[in-house]
């Protein structure tokens, strides 16, 4: 009974998926840009029935930008204190962008890809 338990929490876990919403939103602040993303990440799992039933949990993650058009460099998007800095760019084409952008991991020495990379369309807040 407890090997059917285990397999089927297993299969159940792969029912839910993380996502990002294909669209990003940004509003100016002054001289800079506030680029919101958000998507959909799977709930942690602390037992077998909440491995079954854990859901999803919205999530974002707002960037600070010089500029949305053209390319912004990693290193021009400013981290909180303590957090690793960017690699990589994110790239801006009409109303579409490209978010290749990495974490400079320095304590393992490794560069980690964000979890939001990929295409958005790219709309304004309207106040």
């Amino acid at each position: 009974m407890r090997k059917l338990l285990l397999i089927l929490c297993f299969l159940f876990s792969g029912c839910v998926s993380n996502s990002n919403n294909p669209i990003a939103t940004f509003s100016v602040v002054g001289e800079r840009y506030e680029l919101t993303l958000s998507g959909k990440r799977e709930n942690m799992a602390h037992d077998p029935i909440s491995l079954m039933f854990r859901g999803t949990s919205p999530v974002s993650e707002t960037l600070i930008l010089p500029r949305i058009s053209g390319e912004v460099l990693g290193n021009e998007i400013p981290v909180k204190s303590g957090s690793y800095n960017y690699l990589g760019k994110v790239t801006f084409k009409d109303n579409q962008m490209l978010v290749e952008l990495y974490y400079d991991n320095n304590d393992d020495k490794i560069q980690q890809p964000t979890q939001w990379n990929g295409k958005y369309l790219v709309q304004e807040l309207k106040k």
